[in-house]
């Protein structure tokens, strides 16, 4: 699922049984060490006061993307992921949060909306297209990671 966004850049056709190709089977222990480092060093920097895990996490935003569709190892997929977003983490930071503030603003103003009344057909309705809204914004997530 990882290389979804990469294969999709690359326009090629998505076939649901791509998971099952042999090269994610041979990556597969590499890419789990590469998994364990980064939550490792994300979650040992979010008990430091929040910003050190949130600095880590925005530098190695793009490893698992390198690692799976540039063929890198998992130290040198952290190490250009860290080249890649050096400089630029305020601006990925800011544009993630702003899509967040977005997404939040419009989930509670449809919430508040749907709910007034306390008809439960109608807050059900309400909740469908906050999840809607929701899984609409996880693309522009990925542009916004992409751009």
């Amino acid at each position: 699922m990882e290389s979804l966004p990469a294969e999709m850049a690359k326009g090629n056709v998505i076939n649901p049984l791509f998971i099952f190709d042999g090269k994610y089977r041979r990556n597969m222990g590499e890419f789990l060490i590469l998994m364990a480092l980064m939550s490792g060093a994300i979650s040992v920097g979010f008990m430091f006061m929040f910003i050190p895990g949130l600095v880590i996490s925005i530098a190695w935003s793009f490893a698992v993307v390198l690692f799976i569709d540039k063929d890198k190892s998992a130290l040198d997929a952290l190490r250009e992921s860290n080249r890649l977003t050096y400089g630029n983490k305020w601006r990925i930071f800011g544009s993630e949060a702003l899509i967040a503030i977005v997404l939040l603003i419009a989930t509670s103003i449809i919430g508040a909306i749907f709910s007034i009344g306390s008809v439960s057909w109608l807050e059900a309705i309400g909740t469908i297209i906050c999840c809607i809204l929701i899984i609409g914004v996880v693309p522009a997530i990925f542009g916004v990671e992409a751009f």
